[in-house]
């Protein structure tokens, strides 16, 4: 018996790191989907308003009812976060197709500046959760 267990521990402890590997490749595979982010080059002289940053969440990190507070982005100068896909009626999230779904937000910024939207951006498209950042830039007809 006890050269059994001896044998279980040994035969574990060789498994365990290709499960482990396996297990890794597995989640980054499914829950990390390997989107290629899309980074933004910014031109300060561009049309675009000064307090606010658009985000596109990868698809892993965009849960329909997933609640974003400020700190989550872990840069100091965002004031509040507007989800821009929420749901007002909950009862409609069964319409969603959630394969494809992204989560859409407006980041508020504290201090309003094109140069702290330039930096918003440079900062934020480093996360491994955003799939892009960009100005919220403002079009007119003419």
């Amino acid at each position: 018996m006890k050269k059994l267990t001896i044998m279980f521990f040994v035969g574990m402890f060789c498994l365990a790191p290709a499960f482990s590997a396996g297990c890794t490749d597995f989640f980054n595979a499914n829950f990390e989907e390997q989107e290629e982010k899309i980074y933004t080059v910014v031109n300060i002289d561009d049309d675009f308003d000064d307090g606010s940053v658009l985000v596109v969440m990868k698809k892993w990190a965009s849960q329909f009812d997933r609640v974003y507070e400020p700190e989550f982005f872990g840069y100091e100068n965002i004031e509040s976060v507007e989800d821009l896909t929420r749901f007002i009626d909950p009862d409609n999230a069964k319409y969603l197709d959630k394969e494809k779904f992204h989560k859409i937000l407006k980041l508020n910024l504290k201090e309003k500046s094109k140069e702290k939207v330039v930096e918003a951006v440079n900062v934020l498209q480093k996360l491994k959760s955003v799939l892009s950042v960009e100005p919220n830039y403002i079009f007119s007809g003419d």
